[in-house]
């Protein structure tokens, strides 16, 4: 069993530094008025529900307040609030790491109220501490109402989950009869509508038959077509058929006809046979003239050919003659132009000079053309870098006009994070506050097959008496563990 073993209390109302070691039975406070020992109460209230709230509570010309309760089990719970930022709860357990936990609101953290193992009486969505009383407050439940003290005995019982029970069944009963109401209404109105359909099946029939007929219509005018268009065929073929028979009788020596064609077709083949042997004979006797009067023209070709050798002979010498005077004029002219040169170059010394003075004068001349074009390359550098400059200057006012904006957008952003951490830490709490509840739920299962076992043990109802049959406990398990929808199903009351 979990009890206090040590209270200490720091700037809390009048308690500057107070510590109070618990006896294991009774603890008394005694002492004047004004004194303290209601602000005892309010600390250990505070440390244990988080209660009172705000700041008041924190001594004058204090800036942080802590109380510090140890409990028998060696686990430490300090509560610490100062005027502006700091708003925490502190637990320690031996041989674990400290933990602190922020940001709760007005709650408890879980892991404080397990610690500590006092948890209210939730009644009329109220929390209602049985383990600690109130200044001038009267015995418990003797000054309350009558209604009261009934639906917190009936809490404290468990009668509450009957009379929940109950009223859920009202309401499911309510909704039920109003929208079996409604349903009812709704068929009306669809039978009211179906009403021109009540020979549907008839209709139904009579329509297959029709189009059945339908069918049958479109395949004999189809049939129909086609034997309009094949009476059609016929009678031109007949016709035709007649013109040739007309056209027969006509020519009656048609076949001594045709016997006398056949015969002339083939003396006419046989006449160009003829002709075109006729043909190729006549080419062949020109062909044998001509190869005649070759043949006698070459008859005396050796001679012809001894005369070109003599020919070929003699002018080859002529070409060779030819060669020797060309190669004596090319000499003549060479010394020629060669006397002319050494004529030219009696003056060698002063030419060599001239072009000694031509040659320095030349170099002169392209330092300074190397000169100018640095000068020239220096101007345009100097007129890029001056045009540079202004262009600097340009970004430079129009970066001094985004310059707030940005920083703006960088506060922004900077929120943005803060915000996206909030956000991760608070997803991170849903989560945990999720799967707080599925353990809530299995509890409260457990709690239900547990009271369900109870009243089956017990056999009668702990508020009016009367029987319970298993039946009843059935449906009132599924009752509370949802509600089914047939849930009340079998009640005779």
């Amino acid at each position: 069993m979990i009890h206090f073993k040590k209270l200490i209390i720091k700037n809390f109302q009048s308690h500057v530094h107070t510590e109070f070691d618990f006896h294991p039975g009774l603890n008394v406070f005694v002492g004047p008025s004004d004194s303290g020992k209601s602000a005892i109460l309010r600390a250990l209230r505070w440390v244990l529900f988080n209660s009172p709230r705000g700041t008041d509570y924190i001594r004058v010309g204090a800036n942080v307040c802590e109380v510090e309760l140890h409990l028998n089990d060696g686990t430490i719970i300090k509560r610490i609030r100062n005027h502006h930022s700091i708003n925490r709860y502190q637990l320690e357990k031996v041989g674990e790491e400290a933990l602190v936990f922020e940001g709760f609101g007005s709650e408890v953290p879980l892991e404080i109220a397990n610690a500590h193992q006092f948890k209210p009486l939730q009644l009329e969505q109220k929390d209602i501490y049985l383990q600690v009383g109130h200044q001038l407050e009267g015995p418990f439940l003797l000054s309350d109402s009558s209604g009261m003290k009934a639906k917190t005995i009936g809490l404290v019982s468990g009668a509450h989950l009957i009379d929940r029970a109950l009223k859920k069944l009202n309401s499911d009963r309510t909704q039920l009869t109003s929208k079996n109401k409604y349903l009812q209404q709704q068929m009306q109105n669809v039978e009211q509508k179906l009403l021109p359909y009540e020979n549907l099946d008839e209709l139904e029939i009579s329509l297959i038959k029709s189009e059945k007929k339908a069918t049958e219509i479109k395949e004999k005018q189809a049939l129909l077509i086609q034997l309009r268009q094949l009476d059609h065929k016929y009678i031109m073929n007949v016709q035709e058929q007649q013109q040739q028979f007309a056209i027969l009788e006509q020519f009656p020596n048609l076949k001594e006809a045709e016997l006398e064609c056949t015969s002339l077709e083939n003396k006419l083949l046989y006449l160009r046979q003829y002709r075109l042997l006729s043909t190729r004979y006549q080419i062949h006797t020109k062909e044998k003239e001509e190869q005649q009067a070759v043949y006698d023209r070459t008859a005396k070709i050796g001679q012809a050919e001894e005369l070109h050798a003599m020919a070929h002979g003699k002018l080859q010498k002529i070409y060779k003659y030819k060669q020797l005077q060309m190669n004596y004029r090319n000499n003549q002219q060479e010394q020629a132009i060669y006397q002319h040169t050494i004529d030219q170059t009696k003056f060698l010394d002063r030419g060599m000079q001239a072009i000694f003075q031509l040659e320095q004068s030349k170099k002169r001349l392209e330092l300074l053309t190397i000169k100018h074009q640095e000068w020239l390359d220096t101007a345009v550098g100097k007129k890029k870098t001056e045009q540079f400059l202004a262009n600097t200057q340009r970004l430079l006012s129009i970066m001094e006009q985004y310059l707030p904006e940005v920083e703006s957008r960088l506060q922004l952003l900077t929120r943005l994070k803060k915000y996206l951490l909030e956000l991760t830490d608070k997803r991170e709490r849903i989560a945990k506050g999720y799967q707080w509840l599925a353990e809530v739920n299995e509890n409260m299962h457990q709690l239900i097959v547990e009271y369900g076992d109870l009243l089956t043990e017990h056999g009668e109802c702990p508020i009016c008496g009367s029987e319970i049959n298993d039946h009843f406990i059935q449906n009132l398990v599924q009752e509370l563990e949802g509600g089914s929808k047939y849930a009340a199903a079998g009640r005779e009351d």
